[in-house]
């Protein structure tokens, strides 16, 4: 007798699924062969069941619905986006995601495709600082004016979506307008044309609705805070998605741009008012006051390293000649305040320059000391905007408590050790000059101040790195690992060169302040103070450069790492 063989009937089950799965054709082949067959018109004005018939009423807009059940992540949306908007090579307006999770028994792996989410309140257009967005009131579509935008590029840090896209070849930001154009004649966006399960749909929702579910935050899970801006698209799904649900993308970090345009005007900016504030506090002492050559120096190096800074800011515009148009959007735009602000600080500090050529008096005392407190005043309110550029954007690790205290602080110690490299130059390498006399009373305070300073800064960026404890992946251990990775050698160099500068050197000169009467020459000081000068210079400038690489942005769901 015949034994049977268990296995023959469990390979013969999955030689008959496998023949089933053959014959089920996927969505694009299904979609091509009905094509082919003529059963599907190529216009879209066939396609009126997946847009709407009439226009928004009073409290309502348009917005994109996806049915995330009938998307298989087979990218006809993003290539049909690419080709009917003429996008570059790279440029993409839609792209399309992956959420993963469920268990080891049933693992889950959900598509999502996503574009411009025309939010009731769009970041971009408030932050643009020319005006360059619009909502349109009827449809409530977010359009981009393309030939008001200058590049700056404001928008993308604003969106916490990753929606505007920086064209570096034009020299400007653009992104999808929900194919606006097509639909005022009754034709369907490109992206909702093409996809093959009819996944991807414009549908009216009601503002209030949108509101009260982003509260509830039912938006799409891993997607950032919906209550930032109130995204208009509506995921749905007929399936109770796992809990445990997370992007493909998770646990990837890269460094972000360097922005070093924005590098050196940051730095720059901020050692200008720097220098002018430690000379607003030394003009109580006779070699500082109004007329004296180290008032000149100091006065006259503020404002050249401070049009230098804003200068090489131009750099990070993709069409700097239009500029001019930065204070349109002063009203809601911290970058547009930014730049009204330390237009009238230049202002300011030029007018302190021209007093240069004047002969003092009592009577033109008090107009200088007027300025020079206007100047610092507006200086100031200059950093404050800077910190606040970057604070009014959804990325935790540019938060106020930290970006504010970064660029003040290193507004004091570059101004301390700015003055001190200035009076080097105007003084130190005189063969009758003292070692005191380079010093004199004010370093008896400033060198202390400088090295605490310095001290603060290296203590409060070493510290964040203890967020690599933090039991959840949070966005602060992410840009620990950052850090501590692909930036470890920039960070590693920020950190030495701010102990050289900002510390080590302060101290031996504070060490040695009481010898400084028995050198012979000035050679020995002079260097130090350059050295520790030029150290702290680079410090600041690498700090700043990873403030840009190593923040998190927010972002839908990406694909899965390859």
């Amino acid at each position: 007798m015949k034994m049977s063989n268990p296995n023959h009937g469990l390979f013969a089950d999955l030689l008959q699924e496998a023949l089933r799965s053959q014959q089920d054709l996927s969505a694009v082949e299904r979609f091509s062969r009905e094509h082919e067959e003529g059963e599907i018109h190529t216009q879209s004005r066939y396609y009126k069941n997946l847009i709407p018939l009439s226009l928004p009423k009073q409290g309502e807009q348009y917005g994109f619905e996806v049915d995330l059940d009938s998307c298989t992540g087979c990218k006809a949306c993003v290539t049909a986006c690419h080709v009917m908007n003429g996008l570059d090579e790279f440029e993409v307006w839609r792209e399309v995601g992956t959420l993963v999770g469920g268990s080891v028994e049933l693992p889950m792996a959900q598509y999502v495709t996503s574009a411009c989410h025309h939010c009731l309140d769009p970041e971009c257009l408030t932050g643009c600082p020319v005006k360059a967005y619009e909502k349109d009131k009827v449809t409530g579509i977010v359009k981009h004016l393309d030939d008001q935008c200058i590049g700056c590029q404001y928008c993308v840090l604003k969106c916490p979506y990753d929606v505007p896209k920086y064209n570096e070849r034009i020299g400007i930001v653009r992104k999808c307008d929900m194919c606006s154009d097509r639909l005022s004649s009754g034709e369907a966006p490109a992206c909702v044309q093409a996809c093959p399960n009819k996944a991807i749909r414009i549908t009216v929702v009601n503002k209030q609705k949108v509101r009260e579910d982003c509260e509830l935050d039912s938006f799409l899970p891993g997607a950032p805070d919906p209550t930032h801006t109130h995204p208009t698209t509506n995921y749905k799904t007929q399936h109770a998605l796992p809990r445990n649900l997370l992007p493909a993308d998770y646990h990837v970090v890269r460094p972000q741009p360097s922005h070093m345009p924005l590098v050196f005007m940051l730095v720059f900016t901020q050692l200008s008012v720097g220098i002018y504030i430690v000379q607003g506090i030394l003009g109580f002492f006779s070699d500082y006051q109004i007329g004296s050559l180290a008032w000149k120096v100091n006065l006259i190096s503020g404002f050249i390293t401070g049009i230098l800074g804003i200068g090489i800011s131009t750099f990070h515009l993709g069409r700097p000649l239009l500029a001019f148009r930065a204070f349109l959007g002063f009203r809601t735009s911290w970058m547009s305040r930014e730049i009204v602000v330390f237009g009238a600080y230049m202002a300011s500090g030029g007018t302190l320059v021209l007093f240069l050529l004047i002969p003092f008096n009592n009577d033109v005392n008090g107009w200088v000391n007027s300025f020079h407190m206007v100047t610092i005043v507006f200086g100031c309110l200059g950093v404050f905007c800077s910190a606040m550029i970057y604070h009014d954007t959804p990325r935790p690790y540019w938060n106020f408590a930290r970006t504010g205290r970064r660029f003040f602080l290193t507004t004091i110690g570059l101004g301390i050790s700015g003055v001190f490299f200035l009076r080097v130059l105007s003084l130190g390498f005189k063969t009758s000059t003292s070692n005191l006399e380079i010093l004199d009373f004010p370093g008896n305070y400033l060198l202390p101040t400088l090295m605490i300073v310095g001290l603060v800064k290296l203590l409060d960026e070493i510290g964040f790195l203890f967020h690599l404890g933090d039991k959840r992946n949070t966005i602060f251990k992410k840009s620990v690992h950052l850090l501590l990775g692909p930036l470890l050698q920039i960070f590693a160099a920020r950190i030495v060169c701010g102990l050289v500068g900002g510390v080590a050197l302060p101290l031996i000169l504070i060490m040695d302040r009481g010898n400084a009467q028995s050198h012979g020459a000035t050679s020995f000081l002079s260097f130090f103070l350059v050295s520790s000068f030029a150290s702290l210079l680079v410090a600041e400038l690498l700090e700043r450069k990873l403030f840009f690489q190593a923040v998190v942005p927010p972002k839908m769901p990406g694909a899965i790492a390859e």
